[in-house]
């Protein structure tokens, strides 16, 4: 598939032109909420999800706490300053092993997520 079909753009020159918008925003955006907002916006275009955030290591509580969150899920839950136990969670088992966490379990969609007692919104097992 070229770009030229009438079947829309070849996902390697979506990809390029992805990766084109981010390295963009990361020279032209003045403030970290603007530059997480415009990656976020560049990579929902490619990549569904419901949510992106970024958690930062907290060595004196020994929790990872929300710096920033991009969702189209509203949450009750997630919050910017969220502090969740470092290594209980898959954000802490992602910083604990230093490694993507890929998931490709999850066939439900947002509204019937199964909860549990340790986050309203947790994910499947994996």
């Amino acid at each position: 598939m070229t770009e030229g079909s009438d079947s829309g753009p070849a996902p390697e020159a979506e990809r390029y032109r992805t990766l084109l918008e981010i390295n963009n925003a990361v020279v032209s955006s003045l403030t970290r909420e603007a530059l997480f907002s415009n990656i976020v916006g560049a990579l929902r275009r490619i990549l569904p999800f419901e949510r992106s955030a970024i958690f930062l290591h907290d060595p004196g509580g020994d929790v990872l706490r929300l710096y920033m969150l991009e969702s189209s899920v509203p949450s009750d839950y997630f919050r910017v300053g969220l502090a969740v136990p470092a290594f209980e969670s898959h954000m802490g088992r992602v910083f604990g092993e230093r490694k993507p966490l890929l998931r490709r379990d999850r066939p439900w969609s947002a509204s019937t997520r199964p909860r549990t007692a340790r986050s309203p919104t947790a994910s499947a097992p994996t």
